[in-house]
């Protein structure tokens, strides 16, 4: 992160307004393009499996989705997400680019934690996904030596319904490809903490939390036994936490057996969040317009 000096800033007020206008513009247009292309997607698959006939593909080719109705699913999921953020940032009035890649997060990291939990009976299931980063690193502002510390965690939580799945391959004698829809509504609890510790004895720190309501959806697509494509997104803030965030997910993942037959799913994918949160005035200012997006690894185990 490179903090732009006070004096420069006092010095740039009208252009940074113009140029944070400018900005925001540009993140809300590309924001927007992202959830259309996931309308468009929506669009196409939501229809489809309203207008179908379901047809029961084998219990075998369905992630998380081999036991009876009326029993209990439940998956715990660790992952690895290689962060990079992109962004803007405002402490207490001191307004900073956000610009960390892959490389800066891997030797910055303190510590990360990242689990995702599901359960569902029948049509009707829950989710909590967890993320929680300690990234603490030396920055440089002009002449001045900023020792930055940020602690970020994120808990997305909601209820989907799964609203059925339908062959892909419905003349076959065996379907073997198939695809799952579940909406879902919920939110997300976002917390942050900086610290900015300046050479010279200054010290910059802010923390905020909110939560975003958010509805979106997942698509689970089946290829034979083993191979399975997750595509999810959602959109949220409106005003109640951030003014407007997104999050969009791609996965391909794999089925092996780890405890049982086939009762875990190695995926890897890409997953991105962007959020445009901004809360007081002058030096009170808090703002966080940032995507954080990046590689995702992981394992899914149902039990």
């Amino acid at each position: 992160m490179r903090f732009r000096s006070a004096a420069r800033r006092l010095g740039e007020d009208e252009m940074g307004a113009n140029g944070s206008v400018a900005g925001g513009a540009r993140r809300l247009e590309a924001g927007l393009a992202v959830c259309l292309r996931f309308c468009v997607i929506a669009a196409l698959v939501l229809p489809a499996a309203v207008l179908a006939q379901p047809v029961p593909a084998p219990a075998q080719d369905l992630p998380f989705d081999d036991r009876p109705p009326d029993r209990w699913v439940f998956a715990v999921t660790p992952y690895l997400w290689a962060l990079s953020l992109n962004g803007d940032a405002t402490v207490r009035g001191f307004e900073a680019p956000v610009d960390v890649g892959f490389g800066d997060i891997f030797d910055n990291l303190n510590f990360g934690a990242m689990v995702d939990a599901e359960a569902r009976r029948g049509r009707i299931g829950g989710f909590v996904n967890t993320v929680y980063g300690s990234i603490g690193g030396d920055s440089t502002a002009g002449p001045l030596t900023v020792d930055t510390d940020v602690k970020t965690l994120w808990v997305g939580f909601g209820l989907f319904y799964r609203v059925g799945t339908w062959s892909l391959d419905p003349g076959a004698p065996r379907p073997r490809y198939s695809v799952t829809v579940d909406p879902y509504v919920g939110g997300r609890y976002t917390y942050l903490d900086v610290d900015l510790d300046v050479q010279g004895g200054r010290d910059f720190g802010r923390s905020r939390d909110w939560v975003d309501p958010i509805v979106g959806v997942r698509t689970i697509w089946t290829f034979g036994d083993r191979w399975n494509l997750v595509a999810a997104g959602d959109v949220g803030g409106f005003g109640v936490g951030s003014d407007f965030a997104w999050q969009a997910t791609g996965l391909i993942g794999y089925r092996v057996g780890l405890f049982a037959e086939r009762d875990a799913n190695l995926f890897a994918g890409y997953r991105a969040l962007d959020q445009d949160y901004s809360d007081g005035s002058g030096r009170n200012r808090f703002a966080w317009d940032v995507t954080a997006h990046g590689p995702v690894i992981g394992v899914a185990i149902r039990f």
